[in-house]
């Protein structure tokens, strides 16, 4: 089923009564005409993060990006190096100490990012070889020191700083403790007659005035549309509401705001596929979720561009410009009778200045194994733009870390990028699953425990967006410490000249293919199996340890799902008990499924207290898959009481002798 709203129809058609057409919104008096800065100084890159208009074209004075990591230089050689700390461009003496330099460039330009896991010591910046910042780097990066929040920020880990700092002839940038940091950096560099006025420090009052205007959502257009759209709409589905003599080209989208709602939301959203057209040529067919930077559920987020809210709205507010003609459909592959409502932001473009079609590329990856290690390319594409960003979703079965890989990006040919780690590169660090919100990114999903499950990250580019004149390609390496595979999705958000014939989407999958590609997370579960990872404890020996381990191989006949239930005990009489549920009281016959390994104990199993049945759960060599219990023949209420006690040491036991795991419980 679809959705599809075109917002240059013709006038006579029939308004919904849910239209709501409203004035245009007073703009904020601190917000600015932006982008038409033909000088470069620290207030014009400022406006820039406030509004983002100038994307949208070729941008004046021209400007490339740059960037420099810690990167293990040793991937000349070796292509899956990882030694990626600790590494500088050179290193400098001077008054006594030692250096080691970030960034060298020769101006004009501006350092636009700046990012660390475990930054330290001292941070220098010159600028036209004026010393203009010297500062603790952990206290810089996490908004305590000069630059404030949200222009420095620490987020799961990461510290990230992009407060501009211009300058005219020359940039050095060093650190005197780089032993063992990660980090990374990026700058722009000016054409050579661009007209930079050098960051002074008085020029961090800008960013201090600045810094509170970039948490709240810009105040964009005016609403000139406001639709709903679902199975029961006037003329079957196709169209509800629209203005098309406000929508009338030549204009921008500003904002497009939906909310949604269906009997089962989940089910709903995964099935959904959003399509947008400008001048009729489509440019975005994405999972509708993913388009909005989550996945296919609501985690809330809140960047520049991007915002998710509960209990079903989304928002995406990229600058989006046509001559004439705007379309957006909705496909829902799942459930026909899900509901769209929402509205969307235009204002005037000037069409006679040159601008880019904005574009979103989905691909997906999976499975993927991890051995042999590979590349994973997110978008290719051929002409001249702007790199906006991306988003990765991953579904990984197993705890150990999945995003090792750095990312690759080669700009007009050449290999401008090479990263540190794929959380590094979104602004996070250490694989941390803390869930964050930005101006430039969000870690919307980490399902855990450790990195198993789902996580969905994204990086929307502000100062740092990647201008290409004749390619742009960007890569992921897939490095995963463990020997598995994963299923993994990216979309990337771009812009791109508008030249006749080679814009619009060659074969695009329909959106039954697309929802069929979206990652799956692929985990063997024993059939009727209640996992003991999931099971309510009871009761416990004080003190007694116990939690979910992951044990990697989740292929048909081992463990269900991956993982057991892992009780650390030290001594005989240690104890656990566990509330079964029980879906059909009666008597039933009882499975417990046990693990074997070299360390663990003699267990005896109680069911609602009664004989124990006792087994031995050691083995002479590693972890051995899961092996069955009977416990008998039982009468069963709602639910069971199950209590596993330690009854002594396997005989075959070797170290702490007295562990012992449990995959799950069968009632048959």
């Amino acid at each position: 089923m679809s959705f599809f709203l075109d917002l240059a129809l013709p006038a006579c058609l029939l308004l919904a009564p849910s239209l709501r057409q409203e004035p245009p919104a007073p703009r904020d008096e601190q917000q600015l005409v932006l982008g038409a800065h033909s000088r470069v100084d620290v207030q014009s890159l400022l406006d820039q993060m406030l509004d983002d208009a100038w994307m949208a074209r070729p941008d004046s004075p021209r400007w490339t990006l740059h960037g420099a990591s810690s990167t293990d230089p040793r991937h000349r050689d070796d292509r899956w190096a990882n030694e990626d700390h600790g590494h500088v461009a050179r290193v400098l003496e001077r008054e006594g100490r030692r250096e080691g330099v970030l960034v060298d460039a020769r101006g004009p330009g501006a350092l636009v990012r700046l990012w660390s896991a475990n930054p330290k010591g001292v941070l220098r910046i010159e600028v036209d070889g004026e010393r203009v910042l010297e500062a603790s780097f952990a206290e810089y990066l996490s908004g305590g020191g000069l630059a404030p929040s949200p222009l420095a920020l620490n987020t799961a880990k990461g510290g990230n700083a992009l407060a501009p700092i211009p300058y005219a002839r020359s940039l050095l940038v060093t650190v005197d403790d780089w032993s063992g940091v990660y980090w990374q950096a990026d700058w722009r560099a000016y054409e050579p007659a661009a007209r930079v006025v050098a960051f002074q420090p008085t020029d961090a009052a800008l960013w201090r005035r600045t810094a509170p205007l970039l948490v709240g959502a810009p105040n964009r257009g005016a609403w000139t549309h406001s639709y709903s759209l679902s199975e029961h709409s006037e003329r079957g589905g196709d169209l509800l509401a629209l203005s098309p003599a406000v929508a009338a080209g030549s204009r921008a989208v500003r904002e497009i705001d939906l909310a949604v709602d269906a009997d089962d939301l989940e089910r709903a959203l995964s099935g959904m596929v959003l399509r947008l057209s400008f001048d009729g040529i489509e440019t975005v067919r994405v999972p509708f979720c993913e388009f909005f930077g989550t996945s296919a559920r609501v985690d809330p987020l809140r960047t520049r561009h991007l915002e998710v809210a509960k209990p079903a709205r989304f928002v995406a507010r990229w600058t989006m410009p046509y001559r004439s003609t705007f379309g957006i459909a909705i496909d829902s592959v799942h459930d026909p009778r899900v509901h769209v409502s929402g509205a969307v932001r235009t204002e005037p473009w000037d069409a006679a200045r040159p601008s880019w079609r904005f574009h979103a590329h989905w691909t997906s990856s999976g499975p993927l194994a991890s051995r042999p290690r590979s590349e994973v390319e997110l978008l290719s594409v051929k002409g001249t733009g702007r790199y906006l960003g991306d988003a990765l979703h991953v579904a990984n079965p197993v705890a150990e870390w999945w995003g090792e890989g750095d990312e690759l990006v080669a700009v007009d040919g050449r290999l401008e990028w090479r990263g540190t780690g794929t959380e590094d590169y979104y602004g996070y660090a250490w694989c941390s699953t803390e869930l964050y919100t930005a101006p430039w990114g969000a870690q919307a999903r980490s399902d855990g425990p450790g990195n198993r499950g789902r996580t969905f990250v994204s990086r929307q580019r502000l100062l740092d967006a990647i201008p290409f004149s004749s390619s742009l390609c960007v890569r992921h390496e897939h490095w995963h410490w463990a020997d598995t595979t994963i299923e993994r999705s990216t979309t990337a958000w771009y812009y791109r000249a508008v030249e006749v014939g080679d814009d619009r989407v060659d074969a695009p999958p329909s959106a039954e293919e697309l929802v069929a590609s979206l990652p799956l997370l692929r985990l063997w579960r024993r059939p009727g199996l209640v996992e003991a990872e999931d099971l309510r404890v009871v009761a416990a020996t004080p003190g007694l340890q116990h939690g979910w381990q992951d044990l990697v191989d989740a292929t048909e006949g081992r463990w269900s799902q991956g993982a057991h239930l892992w009780v650390r005990s030290t001594k005989p009489g240690d104890w656990i008990e566990f509330e079964l549920p029980v879906a059909r009281p009666g008597r039933r016959k009882l499975v417990a499924a046990l693990t074997r390994s070299h360390d663990y104990a003699i267990v005896a199993i109680q069911v609602d207290g009664g004989e124990p049945v006792v087994v031995d759960t050691s083995s002479s060599g590693g972890v051995e898959p899961p092996f069955d219990v009977d416990l008998g023949l039982r009468d069963l209420g709602a639910s069971a009481r199950l209590r596993f006690a330690v009854h002594g040491a396997g005989e075959r036991s070797t170290g702490a002798r007295h562990y012992f795991g449990i995959d799950g419980v069968l009632v048959e």
